[in-house]
C-alpha cells in the first residue's frame, strides 16, 4: 500500500488499451479524461521533452556544436517519446521504452 492510495477512486475507466499490463499505475486515474489516454496530463506533459529534444539537437547540429552535445537531446527526446508511449497506453513494453532511455542517459553523463 502506498502513501497516497488513499487519493485514488475507484474512477478507473476501461481504455482503449485495456488490459493494463504494466508493473506501475500510480500517477493518475486511469482513462478519466478520454477513451484513448490512459492518463491524459501525464502523457500531454511528455510533449515539450519531445519537441525540445528534436529542436535542440537539430539547431545543435546544425550549428557544427560537438556530437556529445546533440546527444544529449536526442536522449531527453528519446526519454520523453518513452514517457509518452508508457503513460499513454500504460503497456509493459512501453514501460520498457520509457525507463530503459532515462538509465541508459544517466549512465552517459558520468
Amino acid at each position: 500500500m502506498g502513501a497516497f492510495d488513499f487519493l485514488r477512486t475507484d474512477r478507473n475507466l476501461p481504455g482503449y488499451w485495456d488490459p493494463v499490463n504494466s508493473t506501475i499505475d500510480w500517477c493518475e486515474l486511469n482513462y478519466v479524461y478520454t477513451f484513448y489516454i490512459a492518463e491524459l496530463w501525464n502523457t500531454l506533459t511528455n510533449v515539450p521533452f519531445i519537441l525540445g529534444g528534436a529542436w535542440m539537437a537539430y539547431r545543435f547540429a546544425k550549428n557544427g556544436i560537438p556530437w556529445r552535445y546533440v546527444w544529449v537531446h536526442i536522449g531527453g527526446m528519446m526519454i520523453g517519446i518513452g514517457s509518452f508511449g508508457f503513460h499513454c497506453t500504460l503497456q509493459w513494453a512501453w514501460q520498457l521504452l520509457d525507463e530503459f532511455p532515462m538509465v541508459r542517459c544517466s549512465c552517459c553523463l558520468y
